[in-house]
């Protein structure tokens, strides 16, 4: 069967639109071997996405954010047509699994997908990175003034927009410096974060899942071999930092300490304890 129709008896049509160049491979191997493991990495940007998949690239099917075309076009689309229907999505998840065939897909655009996948892929394992929410919120500050000043804002400006600009925009008078630089307000990043680590706890308790701190990752090598079924040989510990900030504004440093740890601690202290994540 020619690979266009196997796309479409799966339902996966937006997929003819994508770049097809790595797909053919992934045919083949799903027709010479099966996988090592199926697994997902899902966290918001600047989490560590990137690093999961430099560790495990080398000796696995292994890829990040692989169709992000057609990913940004349905989470795009959802703005304008909130009865995207789970059909419709679940037929595109099912045809991409058949055609990349990966072992880790790792992406922070699957974030908006993820109690669909979850149930889709009901075989599959999950590996969850929380990044400490004064840590990323610096970060993704930071990867938006980056992307300005690089040119490559264009890309990611209506993501973060559906990540972090949906509702009115309300700044306090401590946040007039992300007024300032065109960015949003403090709970509308953390609003995004919480919502996400709220998603993951109901399955803290799955076996499905691991759970792993993203400035912890680098000692979990054993814990995630195990998880995974894997020989932790296999696993380049050497790879466990990628895609790091080039430049960092200090962004943070310029808004009142005080309000600052107030608002961290309204969004993220009560999900740090149900993911035990509080040393």
């Amino acid at each position: 069967m020619k690979i266009n129709n196997k796309i479409r008896k799966y339902g996966g049509d937006l997929l003819l639109h994508e770049p097809l160049f790595y797909y053919p491979l992934g045919l083949l191997r799903k027709c010479k071997d099966g996988r090592a493991f199926h697994a997902f990495c899902i966290a918001p940007p600047k989490s560590g996405t990137h690093s999961i998949i430099g560790m495990l690239e080398k000796n696995y099917k292994a890829k990040h954010e692989p169709t992000s075309t057609l990913l940004i076009k349905l989470l795009l689309e959802g703005n304008t047509n909130e009865k995207l229907s789970f059909i419709k999505i679940k037929k595109v998840f099912r045809a991409r699994d058949y055609i990349l065939h990966l072992e880790m897909e790792s992406s922070h655009l699957l974030v908006k997908f993820f109690d669909i996948i979850v149930k889709i892929f009901d075989k599959a394992k999950f590996v969850i990175l929380v990044r400490d929410g004064r840590s990323w919120l610096d970060s993704i500050i930071n990867s938006q003034l980056n992307d300005r000043r690089l040119g490559t804002a264009k890309n990611w400006e209506k993501i973060y927009k559906k990540y972090f600009g949906n509702g009115t925009l309300e700044y306090s008078k401590e946040e007039k410096i992300l007024h300032q630089k065109d960015l949003y307000p403090i709970s509308s990043y953390l609003s995004y974060w919480k919502l996400f680590y709220e998603k993951v706890s109901r399955y803290r308790q799955d076996k499905r899942f691991m759970i792993i701190k993203t400035n912890q990752l680098r000692f979990n090598i054993s814990n995630l071999s195990q998880f995974l079924n894997i020989d932790s040989n296999t696993i380049d510990k050497n790879r466990n930092h990628q895609f790091k900030t080039p430049k960092k504004h200090h962004i943070l440093e310029k808004i009142d300490s005080i309000y600052l740890e107030r608002k961290i601690n309204e969004f993220c202290h009560e999900i740090n304890e149900k993911l035990f994540l509080e040393d």
